[in-house]
């Protein structure tokens, strides 16, 4: 009986507790969104911190992730094929829709007492065409040696050539010509309008937003311009009987030193590069420039599989010098130094330190003609 009693009670209270209070509630909740702003921040940083201790494990990651067989010269080639693959992977290389069969149409340009000058297209991928400048030194005989010359972010084939004045370039395509090289100066899309007087030129419609285009469809501007390239290169090897297709060097200027570094990585035909004025590390990667316009850098877990150190690594035992200057004003040298080092370890494994060459010299944001050159004669004669 008292336990019944003692069960009713508790129910009333219960009851009466539950009527008082739902007659004190307002009709809707309400609080300052500034109030909850210090959860929404912590959020914010968690995730940030979470994402900086990944990139601050990155180096370990692409160390444990690259590990080339260093027995012999002939085992290291066959140990980075399936790393190459995974490399034209990430960045959608080769693009969708190549054309093998098409032939270049080549434009008599000009002449003069140095060479003949021809502007050349080639259909690459369904619609569209590599085209670039194709230099061959008067009166040659038998076959040369193929130099690829690529232009920076700003510039263009015409640049390279010396048409006009462009003098971070030197004239590099030419001054391979001067030595008797034939060069190849492909054209890629500029950064900027440039040399133009079209007041409708839109800059952000040459790379970034294209760039952006091929990575939802699984590729990426860097697969397309390489394949530009390395197909302009099969294309003149095919129609030129003056090119001695076992003698292909690269080299380019800033950009054109990223395309160099990257297209000698996955196209092992090309036997020597010289890439100047380029060569980036993490922090550069992570830049509030890159980040905004990203192109060629933030392919899908790049931090964990490649840097320029392990892209080299994909070059290696191929000769290879990168160059930079002391007045870059572009990438830090200091950076630039750090990352060689690490390329350059895999020289050391295989005993051919030699065939790496981390140059340095008093210019800017430029080639080095006389050493660049040097360098060619030493590896690709």
């Amino acid at each position: 009986m008292i336990k019944k009693r003692l069960l009713s009670a508790a129910f009333i209270l219960c009851f009466l507790s539950g009527y008082l209070t739902a007659q004190e509630l307002p009709d809707q909740y309400k609080e300052s969104f500034n109030e909850s702003f210090p959860i929404r921040e912590k959020q914010h940083l968690e995730l940030d911190a979470y994402m900086d201790g990944l990139i601050n494990k990155s180096e370990e990651e692409r160390d444990l992730f690259f590990k080339p067989d260093y027995s012999s010269i002939k085992n290291y080639r066959s140990s980075v094929v399936p790393y190459r693959e995974k490399l034209m992977q990430m960045i959608g290389y080769p693009p969708l829709g190549i054309k093998k069969g098409t032939k270049p149409r080549f434009e008599l340009a000009g002449e003069d007492k140095l060479c003949k000058i021809y502007r050349v297209w080639l259909e690459v991928v369904d619609g569209v065409h590599a085209y670039g400048i194709y230099m061959v030194p008067r009166n040659i005989t038998g076959k040369h040696p193929l130099l690829i010359c690529v232009h920076g972010g700003s510039g263009f084939a015409e640049a390279l050539c010396g048409f006009d004045v462009y003098e971070n370039y030197h004239e590099m395509a030419r001054e391979a010509v001067k030595r008797g090289y034939v060069s190849w100066s492909p054209s890629l899309l500029s950064l900027k309008a440039g040399h133009t007087d079209d007041p409708n030129w839109a800059e952000d419609r040459n790379r970034y937003s294209i760039d952006r285009k091929a990575r939802l469809v699984g590729t990426s501007i860097t697969a397309v311009e390489i394949y530009k390239i390395t197909r302009g290169v099969e294309a003149l090897i095919e129609s030129r009987p003056e090119i001695d297709a076992d003698k292909i060097g690269m080299t380019g200027v800033s950009r054109g030193g990223n395309y160099t570094l990257y297209t000698t990585a996955i196209y092992p035909p090309i036997k020597v590069g010289v890439a100047s004025a380029y060569l980036v590390n993490q922090t550069d990667i992570l830049s509030k420039h890159v980040m905004e316009k990203p192109d060629r850098f933030l392919d899908f877990n790049i931090l964990n599989t490649f840097s320029n150190a392990q892209v080299v690594g994909l070059i290696c035992p191929r000769p290879l010098m990168v160059q930079m200057g002391k007045n870059d004003g572009v990438f830090d040298l200091g950076k630039a130094r750090s990352e060689a080092q690490k390329a350059e370890r895999y020289y050391k494994k295989l005993g051919i330190e030699k065939h790496f060459e981390f140059f340095e010299h008093s210019g800017g944001h430029e080639n080095h003609i006389s050493t660049l050159f040097s360098f060619f004669e030493r590896y690709l004669r």
